[in-house]
């Protein structure tokens, strides 16, 4: 059996367990699976892996950092409008920016909290050429990435589970 994926991300163990990432991806390609092997061909990294532990699911860790500088830019830069203005020291402008600064954050920070959660990547796990554990990571970018958000990751570990861990009978 054997099952081609298209547009598929790929991040590195690195890349996924990075909490000051703005990107979650590494490079784009597509995936080749038969039993038992597993061959990525992206723009960056080709990958052939063979001896194969697991496939499992995960999502990356919640970019906190990234967030934080964020957040700590918009202040600067909210500051920096004022400065630009001229707003006095008496202006309620100087209260209703940071509450709106606040109040932004909390609807970019509560969605991104929510699809982060509904990534689902591929992780497979693999043992490379010096007999040391890998960990690489896949995800259906589709649509912009919606696909993989929407299922299709999903679908992707289901189809590579069955092709990859199969053993021919």
């Amino acid at each position: 059996m054997q099952q081609q994926f298209s547009k598929i991300w790929y991040a590195t163990e690195k890349q996924i367990k990075n909490r000051a990432r703005f990107f979650n991806f590494s490079d784009r390609g597509s995936i080749h699976a038969s039993s038992g092997k597993l061959q990525f061909k992206g723009r960056k990294y080709t990958l052939s892996i063979k001896d194969i532990k697991t496939i499992d699911v995960t999502y990356p860790h919640f970019p906190s950092i990234s967030i934080i500088l964020s957040l700590i830019f918009s202040f600067i830069f909210l500051g920096f409008f004022v400065w630009i203005m001229d707003v006095h020291v008496s202006s309620p402008l100087l209260l209703i920016i940071p509450f709106m600064t606040i109040l932004a954050s909390f609807f970019f920070i509560f969605p991104l909290l929510i699809i982060q959660k509904l990534m689902l990547w591929v992780e497979v796990t693999y043992l490379d050429d010096n007999n040391v554990l890998q960990h690489a990571y896949f995800f259906d970018g589709a649509f912009l990435g919606w696909r993989g958000v929407l299922g299709g990751s999903m679908e992707m570990y289901k189809k590579l589970k069955q092709c990859v861990m199969s053993t021919p009978g």
